[in-house]
Formats: structure tokens, C-alpha cells, sequence
């Protein structure tokens, strides 16, 4: 195969980060599509430590507190990339200052109905120090769930008991485009992070607003929801960061979780901004920011594909597989969830590689329904020469630096 175009992409974001290379004939026409902060320098130690001392529209962490304080501090799964090992001991820093013992402090992992984290997952969401100096835990969201009362729109609102005690909950999580929510962060966190199954259940089935755009928070019934349920849940402070390409912090949100995530998502829609090459032959997806939730990236690359079809890449190169979800996911040929989420899939898409080491096949109803339009791939030399077999003359190539994180605010798709 004659190799004349090399693009590397970041993978691996908690299995083994490195980079992947990319080759394509010189024939092909490809195009690099890569959001407007991918490069965006990271934040220095001091620059988190001044913004989470000075939170919007709220007091200090310091000041909230106190001697007698009982702290969670609940932090986002590894379907979320963010690493809080910056900045977890500075906001422990300001509960000392607000002479909260270390005994009345723990860390809860905001699973949702997302599988339990293990004891190296949570170092590398902490950092060694943290997690052997303070208990840290996984939600449950089986039991355990105080129930608080109902959102306007009928949502039963629980919480994790253990939260539910606590005088203080602070909140740590990443501001990235979603689907449903318009984007991730704010109370998200803790409701549907941190409450009951059949809360997480009920609001993963609440309808959208009738033609509300994709990666939109405004006038969104879901994320008005989150918002009612967090201030109910007692969610007193919360910070929020942006990532570059590299998963580097650039950008960091704390106070009030309402304000403060507004903030954050208004800087998110130019910060994770992109403009996608559209009428392509082949799309390719990495999926580096949400490797274990790489089906997310089907939307993308569908709306990048031509008319007439193409050819959808997933590079989906995490150790983790697929993200087990006990609320939307199955579990088996014959064990189908009654609340799986079907994403739409067009006749459009020809074929589909799933690019991964380890191919996790028990993730197949997350991918196309037709089992013949899916190839599984173990490096990118098979991937390449099968788009060479498909195009063998010219193609248009598509490809997208983090389909968890980029959008296109140019496309104008509905749920």
C-alpha cells in the first residue's frame, strides 16, 4: 500500500495514551478536522488554585464550611476523561482551611447506572496520594437512595444516602458536548450521577423538547430537569473544566452549579466548536475523550458521510471495552433492556469498522443492526485496506480529532 498522507491522533486516554498514525494514499482527499481549542495551552497549578478561589456566585469552599462539617466530594466516572489529580488536593486544600477534619471527608465516584470503578481507576482519577489517605467509593444506585420527592415533570429525585447525610457536597467533572443534555457538567454530577436507578431510568426516558438541535442546552427540558433535581439534592459547589486535545485542563468553572456551569458552556460552544468536512466517502472517529462510550461518535461521523453512503470509522482504543450501562445497556442475546437507547442509524452508512485491539463484541447493539455492515478491526493496516478495496481511485476522507468533544454548531440535527 502506497502511503503518502500520515495523521496521528491521540488514543488510549486511560489504558496506554499514545498516539496513532494515520496513512492514506496520496490520491485520497482527506481532511483534518480538529476543534478550535485542541491546542489551547493547559492551566498552570496556580491558575486552578486562583478561579477555584474565587467561584462564581458563591462563597469560598472555606467558607461554607466547618469544623464540624461532613464533606463528599463526588467526581465523574472513566466514561469522562478528566483526571482531578491537580486538582482534587486543592480543593481539600480550602477544606482545611475551613478546618474540616480529614475524617469528615470522602470522595464517591458519580457512577450513575455506569459500572463500579476499582481501586487503580481511582488513582488515576485522584492520584495515589488522595485515594490512600481518604476513603473513596462507587455510587450505588440499587440501593442506598434517599428519596427526596419528584421534579416538575414527574422525575423521582434520590440520592445516595451517604451524600444525603453530608453537610456539603462539591462536585468535579468535565464540560463536554452531549447529545441529550447539550453538555455534560453542572448537576449532571449528582443527579443522575449519584441517585437511584429508577431515577436515572426515568429521566434517561423523558422526550426531548420537539425539535430541539443536538449539543443544545437552551430551552432543554433534560438539563432543567438535572438543574431542578441538583438544587434539591443539595449540590452546593461544583468545578468544571474545559480539555484540550491532549486532555489537558484549559479552562476551569467553580461555585454555584447552576452559574457556574452556564459559564462553562458558554465558553464550551467555541471551545469544542468545530467545522466538519461534510460529503465524504469515509468518515473516520476517534474517540479518544469517551473511548468507552465510543458509539456516541456514530452521530458525528454519520452527518460527515455523502448521500449516496460511504464508510464510518470508530477508533475506539480503550483497554476499558464499552461502558457497561444497567439502565440503557443489554446484557446478553436474550437479556435486552426494555430502556435500551437505539441510536438512529441512516442507510447511508455502507460499512462500519469498529477499530480496536481488543474488540469488544458484547458491545454489538450499540453499533449497526445489520451484523454484515460491521467489521471489527485490530490495527489501522486492515482499516486502510479495506477503504482501499471500497475506493480504489479516489475517495474523500473525513477524519475527526475527538468525536467526544468536537461539534459543529453549522448542523442542524434534531432529536
Amino acid at each position: 500500500m502506497n502511503c503518502d498522507q500520515e495523521i496521528f491522533f491521540n488514543v488510549g486516554a486511560w489504558s496506554h495514551q499514545e498516539k496513532i498514525e494515520l496513512s492514506f494514499p496520496e490520491r485520497y482527499d482527506v481532511h483534518t478536522c480538529r476543534f478550535k481549542g485542541s491546542e489551547r495551552k493547559k492551566l498552570t497549578q496556580s491558575q486552578i488554585k486562583e478561579k477555584i478561589e474565587t467561584p462564581i456566585n458563591s462563597q469560598k469552599i472555606s467558607q461554607i464550611v466547618n469544623e464540624t462539617s461532613e464533606v463528599a466530594i463526588i467526581f465523574d466516572d472513566l466514561s469522562r476523561p478528566t483526571d482531578f489529580s491537580e486538582i482534587a488536593p486543592l480543593v481539600l486544600e480550602e477544606l482545611r482551611n475551613g478546618n474540616v477534619k480529614r475524617e469528615n471527608i470522602r470522595f464517591v465516584c458519580a457512577t450513575g447506572a455506569h459500572g463500579a470503578l476499582t481501586l487503580n481507576d481511582f488513582v488515576q482519577k485522584l492520584g495515589k496520594d488522595i485515594v490512600a489517605q481518604y476513603p473513596v467509593y462507587n455510587h450505588n444506585p440499587f440501593w442506598g437512595n434517599r428519596y427526596l420527592g419528584e421534579t416538575e415533570n414527574g422525575i423521582p429525585i434520590t440520592l445516595n444516602e451517604e451524600l444525603y447525610r453530608c453537610d456539603r457536597i462539591i462536585g468535579l467533572g468535565a464540560v463536554l458536548p452531549h447529545i441529550n443534555f447539550g453538555f455534560s457538567g453542572g448537576g449532571k454530577i449528582v443527579f443522575p450521577g449519584c441517585c437511584g436507578i429508577e431515577s436515572i431510568r426515568r429521566l434517561h426516558s423523558v422526550k426531548p423538547n420537539e425539535k430541539l438541535k443536538l449539543w443544545s442546552c437552551e430551552n432543554n427540558i433534560l438539563r432543567n430537569t438535572i438543574d431542578e433535581a441538583a438544587k434539591i439534592c443539595g449540590l452546593d459547589y461544583i468545578v468544571n473544566v474545559l480539555l484540550n486535545g491532549k486532555l489537558e485542563i484549559t479552562d476551569l468553572f467553580a461555585g454555584d452549579s447552576i452559574t457556574a456551569f452556564k459559564a462553562a458552556a458558554d465558553v464550551a460552544k467555541e471551545h469544542y466548536n468545530s467545522t466538519l468536512e461534510t460529503d465524504a466517502d469515509v468518515a473516520v472517529v476517534n474517540m479518544l475523550s469517551r473511548e468507552n462510550e465510543s458509539f456516541v461518535g456514530q452521530i458525528l461521523g454519520m452527518e460527515c458521510l455523502n448521500a449516496s453512503g460511504g464508510i464510518l470509522v470508530i477508533i475506539a482504543e480503550s483497554g476499558l471495552g464499552q461502558v457497561t450501562h444497567f439502565a440503557t445497556g443489554n446484557f446478553g442475546k436474550f437479556f435486552k433492556n426494555k430502556n435500551f437507547v437505539d441510536i438512529p442509524k441512516p442507510e447511508r452508512i455502507k460499512k462500519q469498522i469498529i477499530l480496536s485491539s481488543v474488540p469488544d463484541r458484547s458491545s454489538q447493539d450499540w453499533w449497526l443492526e445489520d451484523n454484515d455492515k460491521i467489521i471489527w478491526a485490530t490495527s489501522w493496516d486492515q482499516v486502510q485496506a479495506i477503504i482501499e478495496e471500497h475506493y480504489p481511485h479516489q475517495a474523500k476522507i473525513t477524519l475527526i480529532e475527538d468525536g467526544g468533544m468536537q461539534y459543529d454548531s453549522r448542523l442542524n440535527i434534531e432529536i
